[in-house]
């Protein structure tokens, strides 16, 4: 199950020590590096055990967060562990299941109000997967309004002072490369050095078309519900924020925009599923209170509209019977009976 890209990082990671440039490498992260290179020299099943370690503290820190406000909060494991792509990559030489932990832990530390465990993975976030540096500034955003409401409140908070931690890793990762290729602004260069999307650019609703088969119909389903049932309560809260923007960057990423390291595949959207897992244990929520027919009306029409044409470009679907495609949308439907 191993993705093109694990041999090649696992071979890159692991000579890091003897070529230090490795560690300021754009494609192979520098925290990806960092935290794998010591366990790399042992061999390649230390990918595995370290991945699955890694994939599963994602989990765990996102059931910390539902059973503080959620019934079943149990179930947010395996609507995160069980998602169609989350869990081949989740053992994979990848930094998109690091990036997710970090996600998992910045919501986790926002709900118990510790700021500082917030802004750190803030900071982390773009050393694991670089085209995320925008979420930087979701962290930023919802430190400083809680900290200013706080004052405003007269409740004295001190997390205004740690927001400059957030730029402080991407820093230092420049500063690094410009100690190896002496330019001052290497990461800014590196970044947009105007590389074409070498995956092609697809359509603007290509990859809200294809959510569906990164998650699976059954965590697709309970996503809808959740997002629908957070629209209709106009509740837009920090982990539907991320989880939107975030989107939205891979999006225009595949879209429009070519920088260093494009975006072009559907798992590089998995830093996103334990966000998409917390927000599927809600919408079961809403399941299990017998509230869903109008959105499961729509959500079936959505399914069955998505697998009634065929995907273009990598992770085709190809000659695979027409009938399970009826089978999944008949099962949803069933759902709605019990």
């Amino acid at each position: 199950t191993w993705d093109d890209d694990c041999p090649t990082r696992y071979y890159q990671v692991k000579n890091a020590f003897n070529d230090p440039k490795q560690f300021v490498n754009t494609w192979n992260r520098p925290l990806f590096t960092v935290l794998y290179v010591l366990p790399l020299q042992f061999g390649k099943k230390a990918v595995i055990f370290e991945t699955a370690a890694i994939s599963t503290l994602a989990g765990f820190f996102v059931y910390l967060v539902a059973r503080e406000y959620l019934n079943y909060a149990w179930m947010v494991i395996p609507f995160i562990s069980f998602q169609a792509f989350y869990f081949p990559v989740s053992f994979n030489a990848l930094s998109e299941p690091l990036a997710a932990l970090l996600l998992s832990m910045g919501i986790y530390f926002y709900k118990k109000k510790q700021d500082l465990g917030v802004i750190v993975c803030g900071s982390l976030l773009p050393l694991a997967r670089l085209e995320l540096s925008v979420l930087v500034i979701i962290f930023a955003v919802a430190i400083g309004y809680r900290s200013s409401l706080s004052l405003f409140l007269r409740k004295s908070r001190a997390s205004l002072k740690y927001i400059p931690i957030l730029i402080l890793p991407i820093l230092i990762w420049n500063f690094a490369g410009w100690m190896f290729y002496d330019d001052p602004l290497w990461l800014i260069h590196t970044v947009f050095k105007g590389e074409p999307n070498k995956y092609g650019h697809l359509p603007f609703l290509s990859y809200f078309h294809r959510y569906i088969y990164l998650t699976g119909p059954v965590v697709f389903y309970f996503l809808m519900i959740g997002l629908f049932e957070r629209i209709r309560r106009v509740k837009f809260d920090f982990t539907l924020v991320l989880f939107s923007v975030g989107f939205m960057i891979y999006v225009l990423l595949s879209w429009k925009f070519s920088i260093g390291q494009p975006a072009g595949f559907m798992r590089h959207l998995i830093p996103l599923s334990p966000l998409a897992g917390l927000l599927a244990l809600e919408g079961y929520n809403t399941y299990m209170e017998k509230k869903v027919i109008p959105y499961s009306i729509v959500i079936l029409f959505m399914v069955g509209f998505f697998f009634s044409t065929k995907l273009v470009i990598h992770h085709i679907v190809g000659d695979e019977p027409e009938y399970y495609k009826l089978a999944i949308v008949s099962l949803l439907s069933l759902l709605n009976l019990l």
